[in-house]
Protein backbone atom coordinates (compact mmCIF):
# COMPACT_ATOMS: atom_id res chain seq x y z
CA UNK A 1 0.00 0.00 0.00
CA UNK A 2 1.42 3.64 -0.82
CA UNK A 3 2.16 5.73 1.79
CA UNK A 4 0.23 8.31 2.35
CA UNK A 5 1.92 11.45 3.73
CA UNK A 6 5.23 13.15 3.82
CA UNK A 7 8.40 13.16 5.74
CA UNK A 8 10.48 16.20 6.31
CA UNK A 9 12.80 15.45 3.62
CA UNK A 10 10.08 15.27 1.00
CA UNK A 11 8.05 18.46 1.99
CA UNK A 12 11.69 19.96 1.94
CA UNK A 13 11.85 18.87 -1.97
CA UNK A 14 8.89 20.52 -2.70
CA UNK A 15 10.39 23.70 -1.26
CA UNK A 16 12.72 23.39 -3.71
CA UNK A 17 10.41 22.66 -6.54
CA UNK A 18 8.20 24.94 -5.59
CA UNK A 19 10.74 27.67 -7.22
CA UNK A 20 10.65 25.65 -10.85
CA UNK A 21 12.31 22.80 -12.34
CA UNK A 22 15.85 21.43 -10.48
CA UNK A 23 18.34 18.99 -11.96
CA UNK A 24 18.78 16.02 -9.78
CA UNK A 25 22.20 17.22 -9.39
CA UNK A 26 21.35 20.26 -7.68
CA UNK A 27 18.72 19.06 -5.65
CA UNK A 28 21.36 16.33 -4.22
CA UNK A 29 23.45 18.98 -3.65
CA UNK A 30 20.60 21.82 -2.46
CA UNK A 31 19.45 18.93 0.37
CA UNK A 32 22.62 17.07 1.73
CA UNK A 33 21.74 13.49 0.94
CA UNK A 34 23.03 11.12 -1.95
CA UNK A 35 21.82 10.54 -5.05
CA UNK A 36 20.01 7.02 -3.70
CA UNK A 37 18.23 9.22 -0.70
CA UNK A 38 17.22 12.03 -3.11
CA UNK A 39 15.89 9.56 -5.77
CA UNK A 40 13.93 7.87 -2.77
CA UNK A 41 12.15 11.13 -2.02
CA UNK A 42 11.25 11.81 -5.79
CA UNK A 43 9.95 8.65 -6.71
CA UNK A 44 7.60 8.50 -3.26
CA UNK A 45 6.32 12.23 -4.36
CA UNK A 46 6.05 10.87 -7.81
CA UNK A 47 3.55 8.16 -6.69
CA UNK A 48 1.81 10.73 -5.28
CA UNK A 49 1.05 12.47 -8.13
CA UNK A 50 3.44 15.53 -6.78
CA UNK A 51 6.33 15.54 -9.10
CA UNK A 52 7.58 14.39 -12.28
CA UNK A 53 10.60 13.78 -13.64
CA UNK A 54 12.31 14.08 -17.23
CA UNK A 55 15.35 13.16 -18.66
CA UNK A 56 17.42 14.83 -21.31
CA UNK A 57 20.72 13.12 -22.65
CA UNK A 58 22.30 11.95 -19.26
CA UNK A 59 20.64 15.25 -16.84
CA UNK A 60 17.28 14.10 -15.01
CA UNK A 61 15.07 17.14 -13.64
CA UNK A 62 12.59 17.46 -11.41
CA UNK A 63 9.23 19.49 -11.04
CA UNK A 64 6.23 19.63 -9.63
CA UNK A 65 3.87 17.38 -12.06
CA UNK A 66 2.08 19.48 -14.87
CA UNK A 67 -0.75 17.43 -14.27
CA UNK A 68 -4.24 18.93 -12.82
CA UNK A 69 -2.39 18.00 -9.10
CA UNK A 70 0.18 19.24 -9.78
CA UNK A 71 -1.18 22.41 -10.65
CA UNK A 72 -3.49 22.70 -7.65
CA UNK A 73 -0.05 21.76 -5.64
CA UNK A 74 1.82 24.79 -7.35
CA UNK A 75 -0.78 27.03 -6.61
CA UNK A 76 -0.92 25.98 -3.25
CA UNK A 77 2.86 26.30 -2.17
CA UNK A 78 3.03 29.88 -4.15
CA UNK A 79 -0.20 31.36 -3.17
CA UNK A 80 -0.55 30.34 0.45
CA UNK A 81 -0.18 32.71 3.11
CA UNK A 82 0.96 30.09 5.50
CA UNK A 83 4.64 30.53 6.42
CA UNK A 84 5.66 26.68 5.71
CA UNK A 85 2.34 26.13 3.04
CA UNK A 86 4.03 22.47 2.92
CA UNK A 87 3.80 21.63 6.84
CA UNK A 88 0.26 21.09 5.78
CA UNK A 89 1.18 18.21 3.81
CA UNK A 90 3.62 15.95 6.55
CA UNK A 91 3.11 13.33 8.09
CA UNK A 92 -0.47 12.19 8.11
CA UNK A 93 -2.56 15.63 7.64
CA UNK A 94 -2.86 13.92 3.95
CA UNK A 95 -4.82 11.33 5.49
CA UNK A 96 -6.96 13.53 7.66
CA UNK A 97 -7.50 16.35 5.72
CA UNK A 98 -9.64 15.12 2.85
CA UNK A 99 -12.18 13.48 5.53
CA UNK A 100 -13.02 17.13 6.29
CA UNK A 101 -14.21 17.79 3.31
CA UNK A 102 -16.52 19.46 2.04
CA UNK A 103 -18.67 18.93 5.46
CA UNK A 104 -16.35 18.09 7.91
CA UNK A 105 -15.81 15.29 10.43
CA UNK A 106 -15.74 14.73 14.33
CA UNK A 107 -12.64 13.44 15.60
CA UNK A 108 -14.71 9.53 16.36
CA UNK A 109 -15.39 9.79 12.40
CA UNK A 110 -11.93 10.20 11.69
CA UNK A 111 -10.23 7.43 13.87
CA UNK A 112 -13.26 5.17 12.25
CA UNK A 113 -12.09 6.46 8.97
CA UNK A 114 -8.45 5.60 9.35
CA UNK A 115 -8.02 3.24 12.05
CA UNK A 116 -5.88 5.53 14.13
CA UNK A 117 -5.43 6.03 17.07
CA UNK A 118 -7.80 8.66 19.26
CA UNK A 119 -4.43 10.20 20.59
CA UNK A 120 -3.06 10.40 17.52
CA UNK A 121 -5.90 12.03 15.42
CA UNK A 122 -6.22 14.19 18.30
CA UNK A 123 -2.72 15.27 18.42
CA UNK A 124 -3.07 16.18 14.67
CA UNK A 125 -6.21 18.12 14.91
CA UNK A 126 -4.86 19.92 17.52
CA UNK A 127 -1.64 21.34 15.49
CA UNK A 128 -3.65 21.67 12.23
CA UNK A 129 -5.91 23.79 14.28
CA UNK A 130 -3.33 26.05 15.70
CA UNK A 131 -1.85 26.52 12.16
CA UNK A 132 -4.69 27.49 10.75
CA UNK A 133 -5.63 25.21 8.44
CA UNK A 134 -8.52 23.52 9.59
CA UNK A 135 -11.51 25.17 12.13
CA UNK A 136 -13.59 23.60 14.72
CA UNK A 137 -17.20 24.17 15.48
CA UNK A 138 -20.06 21.78 17.30
CA UNK A 139 -17.34 19.32 17.32
CA UNK A 140 -17.16 19.64 13.93
CA UNK A 141 -13.45 19.86 11.74
CA UNK A 142 -12.88 21.02 8.61
CA UNK A 143 -10.72 22.69 6.51
CA UNK A 144 -10.58 26.49 7.11
CA UNK A 145 -12.74 27.98 4.36
CA UNK A 146 -10.88 31.01 4.30
CA UNK A 147 -7.88 28.35 2.53
CA UNK A 148 -9.51 27.65 -1.27
CA UNK A 149 -5.83 26.68 -2.49
CA UNK A 150 -5.77 24.07 0.16
CA UNK A 151 -9.13 22.93 -0.31
CA UNK A 152 -8.73 22.69 -4.06
CA UNK A 153 -5.38 20.68 -3.49
CA UNK A 154 -6.88 18.11 -0.96
CA UNK A 155 -9.65 17.58 -3.24
CA UNK A 156 -7.60 16.67 -6.26
CA UNK A 157 -5.28 14.75 -4.55
CA UNK A 158 -8.01 12.61 -3.15
CA UNK A 159 -9.32 12.38 -6.59
CA UNK A 160 -5.50 11.29 -7.61
CA UNK A 161 -5.16 8.77 -5.03
CA UNK A 162 -8.63 7.48 -5.92
CA UNK A 163 -8.35 6.07 -9.65
CA UNK A 164 -4.53 5.39 -8.87
CA UNK A 165 -6.51 2.39 -6.68
CA UNK A 166 -9.16 1.72 -9.06
CA UNK A 167 -6.60 1.50 -12.36
CA UNK A 168 -4.48 -0.91 -10.00
CA UNK A 169 -7.08 -3.31 -10.20
CA UNK A 170 -6.49 -3.75 -13.57
CA UNK A 171 -9.26 -4.16 -15.39
CA UNK A 172 -12.46 -1.49 -17.05
CA UNK A 173 -14.03 0.67 -14.40
CA UNK A 174 -16.46 3.72 -13.80
CA UNK A 175 -15.83 6.21 -11.26
CA UNK A 176 -19.67 7.26 -10.06
CA UNK A 177 -18.74 8.73 -6.76
CA UNK A 178 -15.92 9.94 -4.36
CA UNK A 179 -16.10 11.06 -0.87
CA UNK A 180 -14.20 11.11 2.15
CA UNK A 181 -11.26 8.99 1.49
CA UNK A 182 -13.89 6.31 -0.20
CA UNK A 183 -14.99 6.17 -3.64
CA UNK A 184 -17.74 3.90 -5.55
CA UNK A 185 -17.17 2.24 -9.10
CA UNK A 186 -18.48 -0.42 -11.23
CA UNK A 187 -17.10 -3.27 -13.25
CA UNK A 188 -18.71 -5.97 -15.14
CA UNK A 189 -16.92 -8.95 -13.42
CA UNK A 190 -17.70 -9.50 -9.89
CA UNK A 191 -14.83 -8.57 -7.30
CA UNK A 192 -13.04 -10.63 -4.56
CA UNK A 193 -10.76 -7.82 -2.74
CA UNK A 194 -10.65 -6.99 1.13
CA UNK A 195 -10.72 -3.00 0.28
CA UNK A 196 -13.23 -3.39 -2.36
CA UNK A 197 -17.07 -4.05 -0.77
CA UNK A 198 -20.30 -4.62 -2.46
CA UNK A 199 -21.98 -1.55 -2.48
CA UNK A 200 -25.56 -0.39 -3.88
CA UNK A 201 -27.38 -3.19 -6.32
CA UNK A 202 -25.03 -5.42 -5.66
CA UNK A 203 -25.05 -5.50 -1.98
CA UNK A 204 -28.75 -5.67 -1.84
CA UNK A 205 -28.74 -8.44 -3.91
CA UNK A 206 -27.39 -10.56 -0.53
CA UNK A 207 -30.02 -8.43 1.07
CA UNK A 208 -32.90 -10.19 -0.66
CA UNK A 209 -34.02 -6.83 -2.52
CA UNK A 210 -32.74 -7.89 -5.97
CA UNK A 211 -33.16 -5.55 -8.83
CA UNK A 212 -31.61 -6.75 -11.84
CA UNK A 213 -28.55 -4.47 -12.62
CA UNK A 214 -26.22 -5.13 -15.98
CA UNK A 215 -23.16 -3.85 -13.75
CA UNK A 216 -21.43 -4.86 -10.40
CA UNK A 217 -20.72 -2.20 -7.93
CA UNK A 218 -18.57 -1.81 -4.99
CA UNK A 219 -16.95 0.90 -2.41
CA UNK A 220 -13.64 1.21 -1.82
CA UNK A 221 -13.07 2.14 1.38
CA UNK A 222 -9.25 2.12 3.58
CA UNK A 223 -10.72 0.15 6.40
CA UNK A 224 -12.72 -2.71 6.51
CA UNK A 225 -16.10 -2.79 7.23
CA UNK A 226 -19.30 -3.64 5.74
CA UNK A 227 -21.69 -1.79 3.55
CA UNK A 228 -25.42 -1.95 5.40
CA UNK A 229 -28.63 -2.02 3.81
CA UNK A 230 -29.36 1.78 4.14
CA UNK A 231 -26.02 2.63 2.57
CA UNK A 232 -26.62 0.73 -0.25
CA UNK A 233 -29.87 2.21 -0.88
CA UNK A 234 -28.25 5.37 -0.91
CA UNK A 235 -25.34 4.59 -2.84
CA UNK A 236 -27.79 2.83 -5.66
CA UNK A 237 -30.08 6.33 -5.86
CA UNK A 238 -26.58 8.55 -5.93
CA UNK A 239 -25.36 5.92 -8.90
CA UNK A 240 -28.89 6.60 -10.79
CA UNK A 241 -31.26 9.32 -9.21
CA UNK A 242 -33.99 8.66 -11.91
CA UNK A 243 -33.91 4.68 -11.50
CA UNK A 244 -38.01 4.47 -10.53
CA UNK A 245 -37.78 0.55 -9.48
CA UNK A 246 -34.96 1.70 -6.78
CA UNK A 247 -36.99 3.96 -5.84
CA UNK A 248 -40.09 1.95 -5.31
CA UNK A 249 -38.10 -0.51 -3.34
CA UNK A 250 -37.25 1.82 -0.76
CA UNK A 251 -40.21 3.76 -0.23
CA UNK A 252 -41.24 -0.14 0.23
CA UNK A 253 -38.54 -0.95 2.65
CA UNK A 254 -38.74 2.40 5.23
CA UNK A 255 -42.57 2.48 5.12
CA UNK A 256 -42.36 -1.14 7.37
CA UNK A 257 -39.23 -0.16 9.02
CA UNK A 258 -38.39 2.95 10.74
CA UNK A 259 -34.84 2.12 11.75
CA UNK A 260 -33.98 1.77 8.21
CA UNK A 261 -35.71 4.94 7.19
CA UNK A 262 -33.76 6.90 9.83
CA UNK A 263 -30.38 5.04 8.85
CA UNK A 264 -31.41 6.35 5.51
CA UNK A 265 -31.58 10.02 6.12
CA UNK A 266 -28.43 9.39 8.10
CA UNK A 267 -26.49 8.14 4.95
CA UNK A 268 -28.12 10.42 2.71
CA UNK A 269 -26.34 13.45 4.15
CA UNK A 270 -23.30 11.61 4.64
CA UNK A 271 -23.47 10.99 0.57
CA UNK A 272 -24.59 14.64 0.11
CA UNK A 273 -28.03 13.64 -1.35
CA UNK A 274 -30.39 14.41 1.64
CA UNK A 275 -32.60 16.54 -0.51
CA UNK A 276 -32.79 13.69 -3.24
CA UNK A 277 -33.67 10.87 -0.61
CA UNK A 278 -36.17 13.03 0.91
CA UNK A 279 -37.64 13.50 -1.81
CA UNK A 280 -37.54 9.74 -3.01
CA UNK A 281 -39.18 8.90 0.65
CA UNK A 282 -42.23 11.45 0.12
CA UNK A 283 -42.95 10.90 -3.31
CA UNK A 284 -45.87 8.19 -3.16
CA UNK A 285 -46.37 8.84 -6.52
CA UNK A 286 -43.81 7.34 -8.91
Amino acid sequence: MVRIGLNLAETRVLRVLANGPVSMKMLEKDLGGSFSWTFRCLDHLRTLGFVQISKDGRVSTASISTSILGSRLATFLRESDFPKPELALKGLSLRILPLLSPDGATAKDIVKATSLSARTVASYLRALRGSGIITYKMRIYTINPRRRSLIELVRAFSEHMNISTASSLAIPYAMLWQGKGEFLISVDTALDHPHFLKAADTALDDYGNEIIHRSEYYLYSPIKRKVSKAEAYVQAIVIDPNEPRMARALRKAARSDLRLRNDVLYEAKRYGIEGTIKEVLSNGAT
